[in-house]
């Protein structure tokens, strides 16, 4: 079995000052998104106002992918088709609008073998859609915000910790694992089920 690419990041803790301000630029790219990988983060929003950005990777002129509020006020992880303000998007997507102030803990997972995208939150399989055009977004991971037409967009208001990224499509069985692992959140956890 492939070790996953593992990278920890704890930006903000419960307590004490934030470690890094956001949007957070990790200067490189951590993910292939021409393959399967997943991103997890825990969230809590500050306001609930406008799309945001919780974990993207730069293309040229749009995220490769983004793990993200969108302005409906849902959930979703998304991925354009192309580097490309105009390209078709695919988007995993909660059923439920947030409650500011309170944690989740997000995964967005890209199947590539599969050819779909999976949403989850607190463990839970929310959303699927399919994906059929896996493109190489080659710039920087940032997180705290996207990007659309190359430039900043849609800014997280609110903490992000947490991040990790593993560089394979994990299962429905590995996320619920890394939720029950993870509970660093959990006496302000949302429990979706």
């Amino acid at each position: 079995m492939k070790t996953p690419l593992l990278v920890a990041l704890w930006l903000l803790a419960l307590a004490g000052p934030p470690a890094a301000a956001l949007p957070t630029d990790l200067g490189r790219a951590v993910v292939s998104t021409a393959s399967g990988f997943s991103v997890t983060a825990w969230v809590k929003l500050d306001r609930l106002d406008g799309a945001q950005t919780f974990v993207s990777q730069d293309g040229k002129s749009v995220s490769g992918f983004a793990l993200e509020k969108r302005g409906d006020g849902r959930f979703a992880f998304t991925r354009p088709a192309a580097d490309d303000t105009a390209a078709v998007r695919a988007s995993a997507a909660s059923d439920f609008a947030p409650t500011a102030g309170l944690w989740y803990q997000l995964v967005g997972v890209s199947d590539a073998a599969g050819r779909r995208l999976r949403l989850y939150a607190n463990g839970l399989l929310l959303a699927s859609a399919p994906f059929t055009a896996p493109w190489r977004a080659a710039g920087h991971t940032v997180i705290g915000r996207g990007l659309q037409n190359g430039r900043a967009a849609a800014p997280a208001l609110g903490v992000v910790d947490g991040v990790f990224f593993d560089a394979r499509a994990l299962s429905d069985a590995q996320v619920a694992a890394r939720y029950r692992a993870d509970r660093s959140h959990a006496r302000e956890n949302v429990h979706l089920g």
